[in-house]
């Protein structure tokens, strides 16, 4: 006999924000996004997340996971296209996905003229010191 499992769904809070993170001699710009509302489980896998549109497909530079496991992030170039689907998870393992079509994501943006520091922004042509992951 089959044993059925309810799991109690999700409302999930999907945002997005250029930020300036520290890495290695300089700071660098990236795109944030922030999902919060589920359990995401510190694991021995490593967490993705990735935006495919259509057929070509956008891996985050890095995500982090809250100590507390209620919040991803996912850390992407600043010229990454938000439409398509945006897909978290563990190594082989997706999680949840986001059609950007329903979350109408409007990112917000750093004011570039007020930051007073030299920086480096992360675009898909110049991924800076993360080109030697790829």
């Amino acid at each position: 006999m089959p044993e059925y499992i309810y799991y109690k769904p999700v409302s999930y809070q999907v945002d997005a924000a250029e930020i300036l993170k520290e890495i290695g001699e300089q700071p660098h710009m990236l795109l944030k996004i922030s999902i919060r509302g589920g359990h995401f489980p510190h694991r021995n896998a490593p967490a993705f997340a990735r935006i495919q549109v259509k057929r070509t497909v956008f891996d985050a530079l890095f995500c982090e996971i809250d100590d507390d496991e209620s919040g991803f992030r996912a850390y992407f170039a600043t010229d990454v296209p938000l439409n398509g689907v945006l897909s978290i998870g563990f190594e082989n393992d997706v999680v949840a996905e986001f059609e950007f079509e329903r979350l109408k994501l409007e990112p917000q943006k750093l004011e570039v003229r007020r930051i007073e520091t030299a920086f480096h922004r992360v675009t898909l042509k110049d991924l800076g010191v993360f080109k030697v992951q790829r």
